[in-house]
């Protein structure tokens, strides 16, 4: 898949479903930079949601959207999701967070993102 913010979904929890969870909910996240822990997705997310589309905050909430989604494919075959992205994603970019400690996560933006890297340094 050449960008898998179109094809996976990520949702905003409370703190025990992101436990229960593992921090999957960060799945659009988790196929861009399959190296990257389970524990750090939060602090990729922050890192990037800039390009990435919209988050439902809730279990609800996503779930409502799902469910849309799939009443639209049912009444409709030919339906396909496509989800909103930002108007600056693809543009080649560098972006450096300071995380808790002396960690720092250095992302490098790709146009499409699959190829994208990413380097932890303490």
């Amino acid at each position: 898949m050449p960008d898998f913010r179109l094809c996976c979904w990520t949702f905003i929890p409370n703190p025990f479903i992101r436990f229960i969870y593992w921090q999957m909910n960060y799945h659009t996240e988790h196929h861009m930079y399959a190296a990257v822990p389970c524990y750090n997705l939060r602090k990729l997310h922050e890192a990037i949601k800039h390009d990435l589309p919209p988050s439902p905050v809730g279990i609800r909430s996503a779930w409502e959207e799902i469910i849309a989604i799939l009443r639209k494919q049912k009444a409709d075959s030919a339906y396909r999701f496509v989800p909103a992205l930002p108007a600056r994603s693809g543009v080649l970019m560098r972006r450096t967070d300071e995380c808790a400690g002396k960690v720092v996560l250095v992302v490098r933006l790709t146009p499409y993102l699959a190829s994208a890297t990413i380097q932890v340094r303490t």
